[in-house]
């Protein structure tokens, strides 16, 4: 018998909006940033405010030689990730508050020029403090959530582009699929075979 494949983890928004009624704005800038790029945890700990062009309204990894760092596979993503208005403004807010610049990490150790290599304890104590003990807690659920909402919006092959996968099957195993229950699936397919005559 083959294993049957569990469904990928991802978070539902009713989830992400708990963790932000409990978060600090510095909490629910870190928890904006993971859903709204879908970066791995290594390329968020190495971002840096010019990583976003805030003229364009987008955002790509980039390389970090003065950390010996580079990204997965070595290089940026072949295609911007496309970032909503909200979001910028938000990180716009960050720099001028944490009095910031583009050449400075976004997410840096407290007091250190350093990339917090720790950045899942931060949203760990967002979910103490919402209430949250059922459900395991990691970084990399908020990247398949991007990647579900992305492949719902505009197609497994941006949500591919956009995650930096180099094979389509990887994204396909990553997307997490709705649950619906047999009532919401029943009014989809109704509505999926509407134009179809006798």
């Amino acid at each position: 018998k083959r294993p049957m494949r569990t469904n990928p983890t991802r978070y539902s928004l009713e989830f992400i909006n708990k963790l932000l009624e409990h978060a600090t704005e510095q909490e629910k800038d870190l928890i904006h940033f993971f859903l709204n790029s879908g970066f791995r945890d290594e390329e968020t700990a190495f971002s840096k405010y010019g990583d976003i062009d805030f003229a364009k309204g987008s955002i790509n990894v980039h390389a970090k030689p003065e950390f010996g760092w580079t990204p997965k596979d070595g290089e940026a993503r072949t295609q911007d990730i496309v970032l909503q208005d909200r979001f910028l403004e938000r990180m716009k807010n960050r720099m001028e508050r944490t009095n910031r610049k583009p050449s400075d990490l976004i997410f840096p150790q407290v007091r250190k020029e350093k990339p917090d290599m720790h950045l899942i304890k931060i949203v760990q104590r967002v979910a103490k403090r919402a209430g949250i003990t059922d459900k395991r807690i990691t970084l990399h659920a908020f990247r398949r959530t991007f990647g579900s909402i992305v492949a719902k919006e505009y197609g497994l092959e941006q949500a591919k582009v956009w995650l930096g996968h180099s094979d389509i099957a990887t994204t396909q195993a990553y997307i997490a699929c709705d649950e619906l229950t047999t009532e919401q699936s029943r009014k989809k397919v109704k509505n999926m075979f509407a134009g179809v005559g006798d």
